[in-house]
């Protein structure tokens, strides 16, 4: 085990225990919830990995275990969180495992304060195109308004880089954030926020990079349906490999959320993000300006759930330092009876463009777009409290100058099972 391995571990078990300690403080009206969610699944899948050599269908079982703490109270949460995946096939594939664990806390200090902090580490040997074949990975969250993340986030290990998908090997990743959010008066807040990821590859070591960043917002309330704001954000990107160039993204944004119905929501974010790029013994260092925008689209009723999302924003990658990203999101979700429910969710990542940190050392750095397509949906059956059964179905596509591959297909069924506390 290396030092940086070792510091790496020392830092999140330093802020899981952080975290761990203030939930055990004494806490008014406390309500705790313990349990173990157990997800197993059979299926059929074509070319898993998005690879260039895909191969015909075949099958292949899937095990999740995922034990919870939860505490609540009239102030603060807290939520502790494990999990472990595993995923064989009945064809030449390689087994596939996926484990982690995180924690976050949250508490009201005041009627006009609250802290929030996360912490985790995920750990996965499953390249991006075989996650987004397995159900539930899908994620499309447009009420996130700052417009330095993705649209759509596709697996915590490997975050948003789509430029990962095809690698072999084991990613790690360990992220780590604090924030506040604090009502200056009736109408004005100011939101302030902190976080730490650090992505090791195995495949890949000298493709290993850190990533800190910064930011605060300022909103102002100005009825009961519009609130505008500002947004300010900094990232410093850290790449391990001397022949990849470190970058400092500088972010500012303008954000707009109106409620135009009881029901729909809009959230917009549009600005400028400039990224300086450190130079390096062949290439000079250089600034590059672009765009960064952020919109969401939602409504939320009881009776179903759809929302639009679309980004644009610099982001680092293994591949290629820091590169522009752009994704538009979509998910529908609609309950068709007491106990049956349906989902489906779409989405399309380009990564690749202007900021492009290309140089000699790494000629993987000069490869076109990366383009990643990906539709979902699943028909989910509640058994009773504590089982439900789901029927999935998905299709991925990828899109790159390098590699050629055929689109990923997979369905299946599965059952979920709640032991412990009640849903």
């Amino acid at each position: 085990m290396t030092i940086k391995t070792i510091a790496r571990a020392g830092a999140l078990l330093l802020c899981t225990t952080a975290l761990a300690s203030l939930s055990t403080a004494p806490l008014k009206a406390q309500s705790t919830r313990v349990g173990v969610d157990v997800r197993v699944s059979a299926e059929g899948v074509t070319n898993p990995r998005l690879g260039p050599d895909g191969g015909g269908l075949t099958a292949a079982a899937n095990v999740e275990i995922r034990p919870f703490l939860e505490t609540n109270s009239d102030s603060s949460s807290f939520r502790l969180e494990a999990f472990a995946n595993a995923r064989e096939f009945a064809s030449d594939f390689d087994g596939e495992d996926r484990y982690g664990a995180s924690a976050a806390f949250a508490t009201r200090l005041s009627p006009r304060v609250e802290l929030f902090a996360n912490a985790g580490i995920q750990s996965t040997n499953v390249g991006i195109g075989s996650a987004l074949s397995q159900p539930g990975t899908l994620v499309t969250d447009p009420t996130i308004t700052d417009p330095t993340l993705v649209a759509v986030p596709i697996d915590p290990a490997l975050g948003n880089d789509i430029t990962l998908i095809g690698a072999n090997g084991r990613t790690t990743a360990i992220n780590a954030g604090v924030g506040a959010e604090i009502r200056l008066t009736d109408r004005l807040s100011l939101g302030l926020d902190a976080g730490y990821q650090d992505v090791s590859l195995s495949q890949f070591v000298d493709q290993d990079y850190t990533s800190i960043n910064s930011e605060a917002a300022l909103s102002y309330r100005l009825d009961d349906k519009t609130t505008i704001g500002v947004f300010g954000g900094y990232r410093d990107t850290n790449f391990d490999n001397p022949g990849l160039a470190d970058a400092q993204t500088w972010t500012g944004a303008g954000t707009l959320s109106r409620r135009l119905s009881d029901s729909l929501t809009l959230d917009l974010t549009a600005g400028l993000a400039s990224t300086i790029i450190d130079a390096l013994p062949l290439t000079p260092g250089r600034t590059f300006n672009s765009f960064t925008a952020r919109a969401g689209l939602c409504n939320r009723t009881p009776q179903r759930n759809f929302c639009l999302s679309y980004s644009r924003s610099p982001v680092a990658t293994a591949f290629g330092g820091v590169q522009n990203s752009d994704a538009i999101g979509f998910s529908y979700s609609q309950p068709l009876s007491d106990r049956d429910s349906i989902t489906v969710g779409a989405n399309y990542t380009r990564t690749g463009g202007a900021l492009t940190t290309a140089v000699p050392i790494n000629t993987l750095a000069s490869q076109g777009p990366v383009e990643l397509a990906n539709v979902t949906t699943s028909y989910n059956r509640r058994i009773n409290d504590r089982l439900e059964g789901f029927v999935f179905g998905s299709v991925s596509r990828l899109y790159n100058d390098l590699i050629e591959s055929d689109p990923s297909i997979n369905f299946g069924v599965g059952l979920r099972l709640r032991i412990g506390s009640r849903r």
